[in-house]
This record gives C-alpha cells, structure tokens and sequence, in this order.
C-alpha cells in the first residue's frame, strides 16, 4: 500500500480538521482545569482566562474583544460540556468534512461559531438575560447539525445504538 493510500475511497473516521479542532478544544479544556488551581497577578487565572477569551457581553463592566468571537468556542464549562460537543462535532462533522474537503469545513464551522456569538450578543439581551459570559463550541457544533440535517436528512442514526431515528428528526428535536 502506499503512504498516500486512504481507506474507503478518501473517507476518513479523523479527517485533518476534525483532529485538530478535538485536540485544541481538549487541551485549552486542561488548561482551563489547570487555571482552576492558579493564580495571576492577584487573580484567579480561570477569571483571567474568561475575561481575556471567552465571550464577553457588550454591557459596562465586560472586557468584549473582537477576537473572543473565535476563542469561546474552544473554551469549555465542565466534561460533559466538552463530551458532548465534541461527540457530536466528530459523529456529525467527519462526513461532511469528509464530503467538503478541510478548508471549506473549517470555514463554515468558524463561521457558525462566530454568527452564534453575534446573536448571544445582540439577541440575548432582547430576551431581558442578566449579562454573562459565554464559553463553548455549541454554537458551532449546531451549524455541523444542520449541514448534516440538509445533506443527509434520510440517513438513519441510531440512538443509543439501538433506535434508528432519521437525521431530519433528530437534529429537528436538538435544534428545537
């Protein structure tokens, strides 16, 4: 075989994009873990870490930073947080990066992570939501859903590898 040989005709089970969007979200998850326990300049670093990259609101008393509209989406709140997000990114994402190709995968999911962040900002307040920060990749993950919902909306998923829900269905209900 050949070093360039991929199985399945190009299918891959950890396209390129998959695999490091699983690597970074994991180790800023450690090194969010590790802040828990240190300090900087007086303050803990976990408070640092979320006033300096995750998603401040607009409103007095916040630090908003044009680039926390990227960095919230690789910071999470606990493990399940980061479990399920990045289950659901690898199970729904690898077969439309697969599909796309690395670039164009990379691009719609930044792109989904950064118009979720716009609407925390601006629709949030609407709804009279006391200001508060916002970490994690759901905003992204949930554009994957819904590629996947548009291009696949036949194929089956198995919930607890036992129930065969349509895709349509299934990302319908999450979505709701």
């Amino acid at each position: 075989l050949s070093p360039s040989y991929r199985p399945f005709g190009g299918f891959s089970v950890f396209p390129p994009v998959i695999k490091n969007l699983l690597i970074i979200n994991v180790a800023v998850f450690f090194l969010q873990m590790i802040a828990n326990n240190l300090m900087l300049g007086g303050q803990p670093l976990w408070y640092v870490l979320n006033v300096w990259f995750a998603l401040n609101p607009l409103s007095e008393g916040f630090n908003f930073q044009i680039w926390q509209l990227i960095t919230y989406q690789f910071m999470h709140g606990g493990f399940s947080h980061i479990l399920f997000n990045m289950f659901a990114l690898w199970m729904f994402g690898m077969e439309i990066e697969n599909y796309w190709g690395p670039k164009k995968f990379l691009t719609y999911y930044l792109l989904c992570g950064v118009v979720a962040g716009i609407f925390q900002l601006f629709i949030s307040p609407l709804f009279g939501d006391s200001p508060a920060v916002t970490i994690g990749a759901s905003g992204a993950v949930y554009g994957v859903l819904i590629a996947f919902g548009l291009m696949f909306p036949d194929r089956y998923i198995f919930l607890y590898f036992l129930v065969p829900v349509k895709a349509k269905y299934l990302i319908g209900f999450l979505i709701v």
